[in-house]
């Protein structure tokens, strides 16, 4: 992400994007930020879209989804009880994202992620972060 920066202009503007009373004070500062940023991008014809996965910290359950908001903001939505299937499985964290250009590459994505192979591909993504985690 762009913010924060050390440049005072970038700082002035990180600080008005945190007090900005259109934006819910409920959520972090990074989620705001991001909220923010994805305007900016869609305002200027730039559209990012992002397939992300949670991980629930009660059962280890895993949810796939696609968005175009920020994945920290969806993250948030999510813990806050806003999807039906993840209220049951809350509190989740991040466990992975990706980010595209074109949603139909990013809901190829999904797709595929929901599939077999993509479940172990996130399983070997797990795995390989506890042996990069344990080497340090």
């Amino acid at each position: 992400m762009i913010f924060p920066s050390t440049h005072p202009h970038h700082f002035s503007i990180y600080s008005h994007l945190l007090s900005n009373p259109w934006i819910d004070t409920k959520l972090s500062p990074s989620a705001r930020i991001g909220i923010v940023l994805a305007k900016a991008r869609r305002k200027l014809g730039f559209m990012t879209y992002y397939v992300y996965v949670l991980k629930s910290q009660k059962d280890g359950k895993r949810y796939v989804g696609f968005t175009r908001k920020s994945p920290q903001l969806r993250l948030e939505e999510h813990n806050r009880g806003c999807n039906v299937w993840t209220r049951k499985h809350r509190p989740f964290d991040l466990f992975y994202t990706e980010r595209f250009a074109s949603r139909k590459e990013a809901l190829h994505r999904e797709k595929y992620l929901k599939s077999g192979a993509g479940r172990r591909y996130l399983v070997s993504c797990a795995l390989s972060s506890v042996g990069r985690a344990s080497d340090s």
